[in-house]
Parts: structure tokens; sequence; C-alpha cells
């Protein structure tokens, strides 16, 4: 396993070199770099066939590590930006879950054949955030149909009415009307689920409302 080491550090140093990461007249004087180069290719593979191969021990990672910190320091600070660069990468993406619970109940209103019936009410059982309504999903199902709901100014065959003051936002502090928008979705009473999402994850809440 050292032998492995040894020749792992060898290609390591000598890309490095290759490729131009590193000026050696800032590690050696210009004269001394070819000495220097052969000395560290000797310290490297010395020793390769007197050693026993089946184990890593701490001097061959105590070997890599001195001889990568001393050689390359300039390594160090490209590291150490791309850290700070993948944290700040992953604070910036969406949560896994939505912390908002919703409640939802029947309207005062009766519904009937009409295709233009008041069914629900949704208000916040607990919220932390303003939902986007760009990412919201809402749907609702009666038996085997399910039915797409959309703010007042979309097509979907329920309307969805809000009393906040951003048209933009499922505000913290607003409820919701969903109301028929010409499609029959409960005529003489029945039991309709509701299914919430908010990019692309489920909104917690009442998953079934009799509507009567």
């Amino acid at each position: 396993m050292r032998g492995l080491v040894n020749s792992l550090l060898v290609l390591f140093l000598t890309a490095i070199l290759l490729n131009g990461f590193v000026d050696t007249s800032t590690i050696v004087p210009p004269q001394d770099e070819e000495l220097e180069s052969e000395r560290i290719v000797t310290l490297a593979t010395e020793g390769r066939d007197h050693e026993d191969d089946t184990a890593i021990g701490e001097d061959d990672i105590v070997l890599v590590g001195a001889v990568t910190v001393f050689m390359f320091p300039q390594l160090i600070i490209p590291a150490g930006v791309l850290y700070v660069w993948a944290s700040s990468l992953a604070s910036d993406q969406p949560e896994s879950g939505i912390p908002n619970t919703f409640d939802a109940n029947d309207a005062a209103a009766s519904v009937s054949a009409a295709t233009d019936d008041t069914l629900m009410v949704l208000t916040w059982n607990y919220a932390e955030q303003d939902l986007n309504w760009a990412f919201v999903v809402m749907k609702l199902s009666v038996g085997d149909n399910t039915y797409d709901c959309a703010l007042v100014d979309g097509e979907g065959d329920c309307i969805i009415s809000q009393d906040g003051d951003d048209d933009a936002l499922w505000e913290m502090d607003e409820f919701l009307v969903l109301s028929e928008n010409d499609v029959d979705i409960c005529s003489d009473g029945c039991e309709i689920e509701i299914f919430i999402s908010y990019r692309g994850n489920v909104v917690a809440g009442d998953s079934y409302v009799p509507v009567q």
C-alpha cells in the first residue's frame, strides 16, 4: 500500500508541475530546481521494495500531507473558497418541507345543481411563511373526478378568492374561498378531497371536507 501511495504522490506532483499550477521558482532557487525535483521523486519512490504493501501507516499520510502543504500552499486557499461556495449554495436551496398547515371547512352557503356554488373556506392553522402562488398547486377530487383550482383571473374548474393585500402571495394572515367555475363539482352534498402542494412539497392540512 505504501508503494501505491508513493506512486500516486509522484503522479500528483508531476501533473501539478506539468500543468503550470505551481511556479517552481517560489519553492527552490532556479539553479536547484532540477536537483530538487530529482530528490522529491527519489524520496517518494525509495524503499517501495522493502516496505510492507499490505497496509498504510501514519508515515504515509504524513508524507502525502506534508509534501502537499509544503510544496503547494496556494491550493489551500482555493479549497477554502470552494467550501464557502458550496455551503452558500446549500443554504440557498428550498427547504424539503413546508411548515404551514391549513384548515378547510364547509362554506356557509348550500351547494346546488348550479355551477357557481361556494364550496369551502381555507384558513391557516399554523403558518411561518407566505406562499408564492406561482408555485402552489391546488386540486379537489370528488369520487373519480379531479378538478384544478386557480386564482380568480385563472382558468380552473374551481376559483380561489383571497382577501390578502398581495395577490401574488397566499399570505399568513388571510383566508381563501373556493367556488365552482362553470363546473358542477358538488350538487347535493358530498365529501371533497383537497390536495395542496408548494414547490413540489405537500402542504399539510385537512384531506377531506364534507360539503353540504
